[in-house]
């Protein structure tokens, strides 16, 4: 949580927060732009995030919706992330390790399908990828 944390900090100081909200249930949401117009979700908690990070009795995660395990398969997200590197380091580690583990997660033989729930992956304690 502290490399996300970092992630947003840096992300303010670029100008790059595009939106910051608080959701009724408490989620609080963080919208950084990268200059090539590629957005990156980031928040505490909810399902339908495009990109959630927080931490559960595992550690801390990063999780992708449907939607965006759509986009690891096809490979577009890696080119996403790289896009959120001219914003620091904090943003780019964030986002390139989330996109790596999800690609080796989902892409791999047998690798794992969500369905409809958020895979979470794992980038600190390396615990292996689940839905949830």
């Amino acid at each position: 949580m502290e490399t996300v944390r970092r992630a947003v900090e840096e992300a303010r100081s670029a100008g790059a927060v595009a939106d910051e909200r608080t959701e009724a249930d408490g989620t609080k949401t963080v919208v950084i732009e990268g200059d090539d117009g590629a957005t990156l979700e980031l928040n505490t908690g909810g399902t339908s995030a495009r990109l959630g990070a927080g931490t559960d009795k595992y550690g801390m995660f990063v999780a992708f919706n449907a939607f965006d395990q759509n986009l690891i398969i096809s490979g577009a997200l890696t080119a996403i992330a790289s896009g959120m590197c001219a914003l620091g380091p904090a943003v780019c580690a964030v986002a390139q390790v989330a996109a790596l583990l999800a690609s080796n997660a989902i892409s791999n033989g047998g690798g794992v399908r969500c369905g409809t729930k958020s895979l979470r992956v794992y980038p600190i304690s390396h615990r292996a990828p689940r839905c949830a």
